[in-house]
């Protein structure tokens, strides 16, 4: 549902805002626009709807909950007349185990991240359209990386840890400065999972592949 509770207000200028325990859904547009510098997640929140902390331009910390199932573009911004906010540094709730689709999303100066052990999957267009992301590091305990995940990001080279089984299409696409893949031997499917990616020429292969994967 839609909710304009705080857009464009000065009233959270300049704070590190911890929302209350207990809350499961905010909004969409509900901090839009204001002037939180952090932002702490409650561990029982579930949905962020769209565009809740866009246009936020001191926006730079954010800690997402555990369990977190549906938070699409809420950092990202309409293009017709807004910007994304300038988170440079992301936090995870121990006990994490899915990233949700498109949560960062469009995010415009977010350079390094880290999925935490735990995490199985990391959802559609998770981290697409980061600009100056360069570096990711994913845990051993990752399985599937959705459709467009790191689409257009900047990375160069990806370590993809031994036990992924899917990677979605599109999933590193696009992504001008790639170079160096290293595909681990238990990957499946991979269909035009770096569509794109045009400089891509040193792809190594996983102890124990037997079998290249579709795609």
């Amino acid at each position: 549902p839609r909710s304009t509770l705080f857009p464009y207000t000065t009233l959270f200028r300049s704070w590190s805002f911890d929302l209350p325990e207990g809350l499961e859904e905010i909004g969409g547009e509900a901090f839009s626009g204001t002037k939180l510098t952090e932002l702490v997640l409650p561990s029982s929140l579930k949905r962020i709807d769209w565009y809740a902390f866009r246009n936020i331009s001191t926006l730079t910390k954010v800690h997402i909950p555990a369990h977190l199932e549906s938070a699409s573009n809420v950092f990202a911004y309409y293009y017709e007349d807004g910007k994304a906010s300038p988170i440079t540094e992301v936090s995870f709730e121990s006990g994490i185990e899915s990233i949700p689709s498109g949560l960062f999303n469009g995010v415009s100066r977010l350079t390094n991240v880290t999925i935490p052990e735990g995490v199985t999957e990391i959802g559609s267009s998770a981290f697409s359209d980061n600009p100056q992301l360069t570096k990711v590091t994913l845990p051993s305990s990752l399985k599937k990386i959705g459709n467009g995940a790191f689409y257009r990001t900047n990375l160069t080279s990806i370590d993809l840890p031994e036990g992924v089984e899917y990677i979605g299409s599109s999933a590193f696409g696009n992504i001008e400065r790639l170079k160096k893949v290293t595909l681990p031997s238990s990957v499946t499917d991979a269909y035009n999972a770096f569509s794109g990616s045009r400089k891509l020429t040193d792809v190594k292969l996983g102890d124990g592949f037997t079998k290249f994967p579709d795609g």
